[in-house]
């Protein structure tokens, strides 16, 4: 959105809904490795920058929008074949993605369960608390990380303690 059209998102997704599906890049992302590997498993802007943007500016020749449009519909056939696999029922999205109409509507269309939206609050301050029980983990000295959750090779005690 930033390098196009100078704004730092997508508001309601409505770019993204404006363009039309561009099949080619559909397949290529959806075939990424990365979806097919078991759990543990996490994203990290590394491998954004080395899988993801690699395949999205093999397509640099094509519209914006329709690019929007198209990563847009793979990110939510991504979340809802990973939900229907699991015979998931219902799902609450929280984050910046939940204000994002046209994602919303895709997920959706493709989830087979409820799609469930929290109030403006927990999607605003989600982040805040999970840090702030990561940190209150670290206090009492007990594990905040774990191997089933994040592929990490060991359980630890994640943080670092500074005071004034």
């Amino acid at each position: 959105m930033f390098e196009h059209y100078r704004q730092s998102y997508d508001q309601d997704g409505l770019t993204a809904q404006s363009g039309t599906l561009i099949p080619s890049l559909l397949q290529k992302l959806n075939s990424i490795t990365y979806y097919s590997a078991p759990p543990p498993k996490s994203l990290g802007t590394e491998w954004l920058e080395a899988k993801f943007n690699t395949i999205i500016s093999s397509f640099s020749t094509s519209h914006p929008k329709d690019i929007l449009h198209t990563v847009t519909n793979h990110i939510s056939q991504q979340i809802a074949t990973t939900l229907n696999s699991l015979a998931i029922k219902k799902v609450m999205i929280t984050g910046g993605g939940t204000y994002n109409t046209f994602l919303i509507e895709s997920i959706k269309r493709d989830f087979k369960g409820e799609v469930l939206l929290p109030s403006k609050e927990l999607i605003e301050f989600k982040e805040a608390v999970i840090f702030a029980f990561l940190g209150a983990l670290h206090l009492t000295n007990s594990i905040n990380t774990i191997p089933s959750v994040t592929g990490a090779n060991k359980a630890v005690i994640g943080g670092v303690k500074h005071l004034p």
